[in-house]
């Protein structure tokens, strides 16, 4: 289990447990609500090496699926971080992890080593 804070004036990122590809961050300083949450799993999404990213509004914590090797922690921690700033209007209604699962499913495929789907 990994300490890892990073702290953006009230913000306070703190990595809970990180192995084996998946990583768990408790968020505190703003607001995780459901327009957050996406917003988050919107942002850490485009970070290199994520797979998968869960944001959960009522504990205030994020499961990110990545890999390990191409992985980068302080990346992640800093798009949690902008998130916060995306204006509510920007934000989609529904998370693009659902919308590709979606896709993959219309199309009777899914995509290989896909832990969203």
């Amino acid at each position: 289990m990994t300490t890892d804070v990073l702290s953006d004036t009230d913000v306070s990122l703190k990595v809970v447990s990180n192995a084996s590809g998946r990583m768990r961050v408790c968020v505190t300083g703003f607001n995780v609500d459901a327009v957050r949450a996406v917003a988050i799993e919107e942002t850490v999404s485009q970070v290199t090496g994520v797979h998968a990213v869960h944001a959960y509004p009522r504990t205030a914590s994020v499961v990110i699926w990545y890999s390990p090797e191409l992985g980068d922690t302080a990346a992640v921690l800093s798009a949690i971080t902008k998130a916060q700033h995306v204006p509510a209007e920007l934000v989609p209604a529904v998370p693009r992890t659902q919308r590709v699962c979606a896709a993959w499913a219309w199309c009777g495929k899914s995509p290989a080593g896909s832990a969203a789907c």
